[in-house]
């Protein structure tokens, strides 16, 4: 038969004018299914990009964090740290000490010479009991940029919390030795404090000794006091890094390229916020993102159940047609190439109506939300203008919906093909 593509498409389209109900049946349930994901994508990305641009808005779109490499198998903290840092555009500004100093937790920031550093007066909520320090610690109270109302938006805005670092006071060392002596005031004031609750602690020895208990030895005391009078605060340190914009912070968060993600080992790297809860959102969109790949995976075993079962059907009742093809000299494969192209030109359909399904879901939520969250995110952050809210956005999980809607085509075919076999075509030739 020689058949042509441009024949081949004419026979294809004569099918979804010939079973009009079946065609809207297989591209209804499709996009239907997948419009749903469409939408939520959509809204995803849209409130990605709004969050994370409100989350760097006080400094300057630059993203400041603390992060490290724990000792592993895979080379050297420092090196591996470096060279991700490299690889995705951060830079190494300085370092982040945490002191436990009994109760009470001090973060100082150490920053390296020649390294710009945000100001005081980026940042709102300013202040520390340690009244002469450069405190740096943006306050969000810890809550989330929740709406008051109901709303799809909170699926995502109830996972996203305030800044990460709640270990106490944050200051910034600024060289003149006024953060090293309160510390070291403050560990000499804990050391009296352990000795004098070693002398009480003898002291209830010797009553209870003068009651017949059990006296500490020689030893034993000397121990006390020596721990007492050396003691020192348990301390840690992380490096600050800074980068430029937070689409290359977010490529460094994830570690899909670690080699403990390679082997399924776990992770020796860590990333923390710092004057922003910007990592935060990084990792609960993926979450969600994850969420909906799970998802996405139902709806395409569903969509091809769905339209195997139709394609089947009309394959049957096209079985003269079928026939016809073949006395007219057409192969296997010319036949193949008309039903292929008419699953494709189905599956065409579904995506372009899932699309329009997707970005009508999304415009109503973005009619509903968007001046509530604009206010949200603005007392939220402690914004002077609210932020620029968008809730509609295209990334490449569009894409990669759109390629699972046309992955319909070659499954459905692929299930169905025996039906196009001579004895199954002359078999329902007999039975009509």
């Amino acid at each position: 038969m020689g058949l042509r593509l441009p024949d081949a498409m004419r026979l294809s389209w004569a099918n979804i004018a010939e079973y009009k109900g079946r065609s809207v049946v297989v591209v209804a349930t499709v996009a239907i299914l997948f419009g749903l994901v469409m939408g939520v994508n959509f809204l995803l990305r849209g409130l990605e990009v709004t969050l994370l641009d409100a989350s760097v808005a006080k400094t300057g779109g630059k993203v400041y964090v603390e992060t490290s490499f724990r000792k592993s198998r895979y080379g050297s903290n420092e090196a591996r740290l470096n060279e991700r840092l490299e690889k995705y555009h951060g830079e190494k500004v300085g370092a982040l000490k945490t002191y436990w100093l009994d109760g009470e937790t001090i973060g100082v920031i150490e920053v390296e010479p020649g390294n710009d550093f945000p100001t005081e007066e980026e940042y709102v909520e300013w202040g520390t009991e340690k009244q002469e320090m450069n405190a740096a610690h943006l306050f969000v109270s810890g809550s989330t940029p929740e709406l008051k109302k109901t709303s799809i938006l909170n699926l995502v805005l109830g996972g996203v919390y305030g800044n990460a670092i709640e270990e106490g006071d944050l200051v910034i060392d600024d060289g003149s030795g006024e953060i090293e002596e309160y510390i070291k005031t403050r560990v000499e004031e804990i050391q009296q404090k352990k000795v004098a609750n070693v002398d009480e602690m003898l002291a209830m020895d010797v009553a209870e000794e003068a009651e017949g208990g059990q006296e500490f030895t020689e030893e034993d005391i000397v121990y006390f006091y020596e721990e007492a009078e050396n003691w020192e605060p348990e301390v840690s340190e992380e490096s600050i890094a800074v980068f430029e914009n937070y689409w290359d912070l977010k490529d460094y968060v994830l570690t899909r390229d670690t080699p403990e993600a390679k082997n399924l080992e776990p992770q020796a790297f860590g990333v923390g916020n710092l004057f922003s809860n910007t990592v935060d959102i990084i990792n609960e969109v993926e979450m969600m993102r994850t969420v909906l790949k799970f998802f996405e995976v139902v709806l395409l075993v569903v969509a091809v159940i769905v339209a195997t079962l139709t394609f089947a059907h009309l394959i049957d009742n096209d079985a003269a047609t079928v026939a016809l093809y073949r006395s007219m000299g057409a192969s296997t494969g010319d036949i193949y190439a008309i039903y292929f192209l008419y699953l494709v030109e189905l599956c065409l359909l579904a995506v372009a109506v899932s699309i329009g399904i997707g970005l009508i879901l999304a415009g109503i939520v973005t009619m509903l939300d968007v001046g509530d969250l604009a206010v949200r995110l603005q007392e939220y952050y402690g914004l002077a203008v609210a932020p620029r809210v968008r809730l509609v956005g295209i990334d490449r999980r569009f894409w990669e919906v759109a390629g699972m809607i046309m992955l319909v085509a070659p499954l459905v075919l692929a299930l169905t093909s025996r039906r196009f076999g001579a004895k199954h075509i002359a078999k329902k030739l007999k039975e009509d």
